[in-house]
């Protein structure tokens, strides 16, 4: 309840969502208009969602307790000190430079191709080699 009066008070609520728990197609449609996707988080480890975040191609702001060494490898965003003051300072810097918002939300691209595309020959082998020793035991 404080944050939301806090957005009310700021004049902010066209352009906040606090979304809560979302699945399906609601989680794809908010990603898809969202312009930055942010992780304060003091304990996830990689985190699936920050993953579903950039295979949207959307730059990061994320804690560094979410253990997410992609995002400086791939420069897709920024990371930083589980507080109050990284989250100001880092939406601060992402939403005020387009240019660096672009780059971030281009070298996603660069992330999905190396790190998360398993090319379907490599899929196929996998599935093969486990059915194989299934059928073995």
């Amino acid at each position: 309840q404080k944050i939301k009066q806090i957005i009310y008070d700021l004049k902010l609520e066209n352009s906040v969502k606090l979304a809560g728990y979302v699945i399906r197609d609601e989680k794809l449609q908010l990603l898809e208009s969202a312009k930055i996707f942010v992780l304060p988080s003091y304990s996830d480890v990689h985190p699936a969602s920050i993953t579903e975040a950039v295979m949207m191609g959307i730059p990061i702001l994320a804690t560094k307790n979410c253990d997410y060494p992609e995002i400086e490898e791939y420069d897709v965003g920024i990371i930083g000190e589980p507080n109050v003051d990284f989250i100001y300072e880092g939406l601060q810097k992402m939403l005020t430079n387009e240019k660096q918002l672009n780059l971030f939300s281009n070298n996603t691209k660069r992330l999905i191709k190396e790190k998360f595309n398993i090319p379907i020959e490599k899929l196929e082998h996998m599935f093969i080699y486990a059915i194989k020793n299934k059928a073995r035991k």
